[in-house]
């Protein structure tokens, strides 16, 4: 069958779960600002009162830089049966020069949302975007004694900002809270912002772990005792807890006797120095507004190890430590761009974290994707990235799977939180074959 015909009929198979499941009348909650909120047995996002299922689309990295640009893509986005829209907020156009700000693009972006009936959930392009420090302001970017960058194990510096910098870390913080109190000011009556991603894709690359001499010196001080504790309860996660483990079970140390200096044990430090981070500037974003708010990770190549990937980041090995470290964030998300979209998707159904997945490829397979997730994993929402760009059978796809979506949201968000719902679907594996491929020896 060809892929086209086989994602539709996916696709149709999964509506077909969905009308079977029986709904029910669930009493809808008070309005306020738009939320994560427990509903039966799922965790659903709640705007003006009601659930919400996130149909969405993530823009191209410099979209929404440029108004009359974004104005098409949006047009396009809508043509599309898209009800949100994941939208870049750039911290170099927003604090261009210090302590001087500008929302003009992000008034803009979201008058234009408006006018299309489309919500917004922002990310944040701020220290670090992609692993790389590179939506920095100039004014960042070319000091690098108050914004340090890391340091390699060999010594050279790497165009990322260190997470051992606390100006860098305030000055963030200071940008981002800014935003959100802005956002708050002009939004929070029609709340057409219902998220907020804090930084994209965090990771240390290519070593496991930062080398500059702060952090190396924060390597050699002890654990935290909180984090030790966790570990030996088993509540950082079965991988960390199979670390900790093998490096003896101590509870109490520097990190190379606790964790150990492999690259796994370095990746683990890198992680709380990450998400130690993060705490502090989605906390002040949350201080002003409090939106939902969650980080992003960019996933692992089969064989890779720590340092061959954006180490450190919220993968799914370091779900539970992350969630420790950084409280203020109500989810950990993922950007999948591997055929094996189930299993990735299906790794964030842990620990109590619900599942959004802001950016995945918009390939044949993203409409059955997404409806995988909405069915399997209670999912909030997903997007494919570049939907803008989105063309031909792919659209056509889309289009439809959306529109179905979209009608079908009141249906599926009651069965959720009834757990009347099933996703089903061929699993896939990285190299694209099926457990069909296997049987038949195709």
């Amino acid at each position: 069958m060809p892929a086209s015909n086989r994602s539709l009929a996916v696709l149709i198979s999964f509506c077909l779960v969905f009308g079977a499941a029986t709904a029910t009348s669930t009493a809808r909650g008070v309005k306020g600002p738009p939320r994560l909120e427990q509903r039966g047995k799922a965790k659903q996002l709640v705007v003006d009162g009601d659930p919400f299922l996130v149909v969405g689309g993530e823009l191209g990295n410099s979209t929404a830089s440029d108004l009359e640009y974004l104005a098409d893509a949006l047009d396009r986005c809508a043509s599309m049966n898209v009800n949100t829209v994941m939208l870049p907020v750039y911290w170099d156009l927003v604090e261009p020069v210090e302590g001087e700000f500008d929302f003009s693009l992000v008034e803009g972006a979201i008058d234009l949302a408006r006018e299309r009936d489309l919500k917004l959930v922002y990310l944040w392009f701020a220290t670090w975007k992609n692993s790389m420090s590179a939506y920095a302001p100039t004014w960042v970017k070319r000091d690098t004694t108050r914004f340090p960058r890391i340091r390699q194990s060999n010594g050279e510096a790497a165009e990322i900002i260190s997470p051992e910098s606390i100006s860098a870390r305030d000055a963030d913080a200071r940008a981002f809270a800014q935003l959100m109190r802005w956002t708050k000011s002009y939004d929070a009556g029609r709340h057409t912002v219902v998220m907020a991603q804090v930084e994209n894709e965090i990771g240390m690359i290519p070593d496991p772990r930062d080398h500059g001499a702060p952090s190396d010196a924060i390597f050699t001080h002890a654990v935290p005792d909180k984090l030790v504790r966790l570990a030996g309860n088993g509540d950082l996660g079965p991988e960390i807890e199979r670390i900790w483990r093998e490096n003896g079970g101590n509870r109490s140390g520097p990190w190379s006797r606790v964790f150990g200096d492999s690259p796994e044990g370095q990746e683990i430090f890198a992680a709380w120095r990450f998400a130690s981070y993060v705490e502090h500037v989605a906390a002040a974003g949350k201080r002003e507004y409090a939106l939902p708010m969650f980080v992003n990770a960019a996933l692992i190549r089969p064989g890779y190890r720590p340092g061959n990937y954006p180490s450190g980041g919220p993968l799914p090995h370091l779900i539970e430590l992350w969630q420790a470290t950084a409280p203020s964030l109500d989810m950990l998300s993922p950007d999948i761009y591997f055929p094996n979209f189930m299993d990735w998707a299906s790794r964030y159904h842990r620990a109590g974290n619900p599942v959004f997945i802001p950016e995945m490829a918009p390939s044949m397979r993203a409409s059955a994707n997404a409806v995988f997730a909405v069915g399997a994993l209670n999912a909030i929402g997903s997007g494919p990235f570049a939907i803008e760009d989105v063309r031909d059978d792919k659209a056509w796809l889309l289009r439809r799977c959306y529109r179905h979506l979209r009608n079908m949201s009141s249906l599926i968000l009651d069965a959720q939180s009834d757990g009347r719902i099933l996703g089903l679907a061929p699993e896939i594996g990285f190299d694209w074959t099926t457990s069909e491929d296997a049987a038949t020896g195709s």
